[in-house]
């Protein structure tokens, strides 16, 4: 990936509630937040809309943006301009919500935070999902967590009983204990990490043993949104530390509409920030000049533009191709696929076939070609390939399709061989037998090289459990355990071992590889397997 020559840090401004784009908007700023390059020559831009008064401008329609090369405006069309989805942005938003306990909250004002909460998570105002995390806790003088980190709305919401159970106190330490709960973010997972904190308290009551500025110093890169229940005037330090949202409101009567407008400011912001891509015209010039500038040029009245420069050496035109944009099982033994064509500007028509009609068929959708369901036999486990076709562009591809669903599996290699669900990489492996009991066993593997094995499919079941054994150079010489890319490690002299892991329901990749560096050999440099085992209960 070649970086553009452009600041790529993440500017943290204040919020409000916004308007949408019309001849009246006030005048705006695009803020840049990274803008990168990758072969062969598609461009991203990831910036962030605010007016003139610091608010987020949110739900700016695609048509909006303009692209211009060295001054020049490029087809939207021809370049393939879009804007991308929420889930295709690389941000990661990370909100707590901490509910402080210092001055005693009773039960019938607790009945009302929990069904507050539970409403706004249950029609979608806060956002629990893989790109929006959340954490709930209550804080007097200590902090107790109600529902750690997690993307399951459905967790969140079961865990929410534990408020009715948290413990009362005395408010003597408000900023020390926001300090505490800025720690509970940990390190940052990606570069674009978004951090809310919404502070629910009573009575205005900022008592506290450290000074409100150290504690800003904290959250210096953290939004803080603050709802005050009770509170007859505006608190001025108390509105200092709800930097990005200050909620003061009579009475409980006013709760809902007051978290309502929170969260309303935190999805704004989220929605101001933007992800443009498109596809370079630019090559290296004949004289060698490859630096160009890009600007993105927000249209109409009181519009604005950021600009950057690329070097487009390595650039050369996309290839268009088809992909599988959606993949998911309608039940047990059917599976839901849609195709699209990249880079193409006719519209696509498909036609699907499948390679081993005995296995499975496929049915496609009459109204709209790229869509098939694909429905498999119920003795079968393992993949089938499907081969698609884009006539109208004339495009094609074969694609791999896992099928089945395991389900108290075991491989234990008696038969003497290696599994046709199991997909062999590098130097490769073959079932030994020693002591006679058959396991697998690593090829010879030479410096600098690596052999794997992959299983891929839907699992039903809560682990996986495997025996191992290593003979390596310590530190040096190493096997490796992914589930879904994460994993771990082992080198040594080992002996056998078993692990266990646990997993969910769903589609998995478990993955064993063993790879050696380029310095002296130890042991035996290999590595076996045996009694992979999924279970059920």
């Amino acid at each position: 990936m070649r970086y553009l020559l452009l600041i790529s840090v993440f500017l943290f401004y204040g919020c409000s509630l916004s308007m949408p784009l019309s001849s009246k908007f006030r005048k705006v700023t695009l803020i840049p937040i990274d803008i990168n390059a990758s072969k062969p020559s598609i461009i991203n831009i990831l910036f962030r809309v605010e007016d003139d008064k610091g608010n987020p401008v949110p739900n700016i329609a695609e048509p909006n943006f303009a692209i211009f090369e060295d001054g020049l405006r490029l087809n939207d069309v021809a370049v393939f301009k879009r804007l991308k989805k929420e889930e295709e942005k690389p941000l990661l938003n990370k909100t707590i919500i901490a509910i402080d306990m210092g001055n005693g909250v009773s039960y019938k004002k607790r009945k009302i935070i929990v069904q507050t909460l539970e409403k706004l998570i249950q029609d979608g105002t806060i956002k629990i999902n893989p790109r929006n995390l959340l954490m709930v806790v209550t804080f007097n003088e200590n902090i107790y967590l109600i529902s750690n980190w997690t993307s399951d709305r459905n967790k969140v919401l079961n865990s929410l009983s534990k408020i009715y159970k948290s413990r009362n106190g005395v408010a003597v330490n408000l900023y020390g204990a926001v300090a505490k709960l800025s720690t509970l973010f940990g390190k940052r997972q990606t570069r674009f990490e978004v951090r809310s904190i919404i502070l629910i308290t009573e009575n205005g009551d900022n008592a506290s043993t450290i000074p409100l500025q150290q504690t800003l110093k904290f959250l210096k890169n953290t939004h803080v949104y603050m709802v005050v229940i009770g509170s007859s005037s505006t608190n001025r330090a108390l509105e200092k530390l709800g930097k990005n949202g200050f909620f003061p409101i009579k009475n409980y009567s006013e709760f809902l509409n007051a978290v309502s407008g929170v969260f309303h400011k935190v999805n704004n912001f989220r929605d101001s920030i933007y992800l443009l891509e498109y596809v370079s015209p630019k090559r290296k010039s004949i004289t060698g000049d490859s630096i160009h500038t890009v600007t993105i040029k927000l249209l109409g009245k009181g519009g604005a533009e950021l600009k950057a420069k690329f070097d487009s050496s390595n650039f050369e035109p996309v290839k268009p191709y088809i992909e599988i944009t959606k993949m998911k099982k309608v039940k047990d033994h059917q599976i839901f696929l849609k195709a699209k064509s990249k880079w193409v500007n006719a519209p696509s028509k498909f036609v699907w076939q499948i390679l081993d009609p005995e296995v499975a068929t496929l049915t496609i959708n009459t109204k709209n070609s790229s869509e098939a369901i694909l429905s498999y036999r119920k003795d079968v486990i393992g993949k089938t390939e499907l081969v698609v076709k884009d006539i109208t562009n004339g495009l094609e591809t074969t694609y791999p399709v896992l099928i089945g669903i395991y389900r108290d599996t075991i491989f234990n290699f008696e038969d003497g061989k290696i599994p046709e669900a199991f997909e062999i990489g590098g130097i490769g492996w073959k079932v030994v037998n020693e002591n006679g009991n058959r396991t697998l066993k690593t090829l010879h593997v030479g410096d600098n090289q690596e052999t794997s094995i992959k299983w891929r499919g839907y699992f039903e079941g809560n682990r996986i459990s495997f025996d191992y054994r290593v003979s390596s150079e310590e530190g040096c010489d190493e096997m490796l355990f992914f589930i879904d890319g994460k994993g771990f490690y082992q080198s040594g002299e080992t002996g056998w071992r078993r692990v266990e892991y646990p997993i969910s329901n769903g589609e998995h990749t478990f993955e064993w590889k063993y790879r050696k560096d380029g310095s002296r050999s130890k042991y035996q440099d290999s590595v076996w397997l045996d009694n992979i085992r999924i279970y059920s209960k």
